[in-house]
């Protein structure tokens, strides 16, 4: 099987990669990112970094190399604090313009799936389809109507885009997508500070997260989206 995977570079889709690398039914790993994974990250065969410096659009250069791709696993986060363009994705309070935050966290990720829609599914089989896993967060709203009394744009960011993919699916039939709703997503081995926040907030552990949304790349399910307790295998 082969994947495409965003947000290597990050402590969440690091964890994804490492589990595409160990599982023995993924033959390859295409991963998109501004730029080369850090040393020891993509040492292994299965494993080709694609360079893709504008996430809003796929010149054929780029398409060709992901030819093939049975589904996407698309996680993208910033660094922890780090207000940065070579960051995708993550919560509003990293970012210091509205306009960028919303293009990186919609358009990038919907501009994605609408390639891999129609220009990956005609090539399935009758009964295959190109799944794409979505990792959103806890408290997620689609409907954009929604008056939210905290973390408003953020929260309606996130449902944007699974409105955005679940409708696609309904004009593409062999587009197949999913939505993972994290919490506090916590180390594998988390420390005392970890785990006691845990009885705070919605948390998961890393692991299981990414276990997750392996299992959804790999198998599907008849459920579109799983919530933070949910996500545990």
């Amino acid at each position: 099987m082969k994947v495409i995977l965003t947000g290597a570079t990050g402590f969440i889709g690091g964890e994804v990669l490492k589990q595409l690398v160990q599982d023995p039914s993924i033959t390859d790993v295409l991963v998109l990112s501004r730029r080369e994974l850090p040393d020891g990250k993509g040492d292994n065969e299965k494993v080709k970094t694609i360079i893709h410096k504008d996430f809003s659009e796929y010149p054929d250069s780029i398409v060709e190399q992901l030819k093939g791709a049975d589904a996407c696993i698309w996680w993208a986060g910033p660094l922890r604090g780090l207000k940065s363009p070579l960051c995708l994705g993550g919560p509003y309070f990293f970012w210091q313009d509205t306009t960028q935050y919303i293009k990186t966290n919609v358009e990038y990720t919907l501009a994605a799936a609408k390639v891999f829609a129609t220009r990956f599914t005609p090539e399935k089989e009758s009964n295959k389809k190109f799944r794409f896993v979505f990792c959103s967060g806890t408290g997620s709203v689609v409907d954009q109507s929604k008056k939210l009394w905290f973390m408003d744009l953020t929260r309606k960011t996130k449902g944007q885009n699974e409105g955005g993919l679940f409708e696609l699916a309904e004009s593409e039939p062999k587009f197949d997508p999913y939505t993972v709703r994290p919490g506090n997503v916590m180390p594998a081995q988390p420390n005392i500070l970890h785990s006691a926040s845990s009885y705070a907030f919605p948390s998961v552990g890393v692991d299981r997260l990414a276990a997750r949304m392996l299992e959804l790349c790999k198998n599907g399910s008849d459920k579109r989206i799983y919530e933070n307790d949910e996500i545990p295998i």
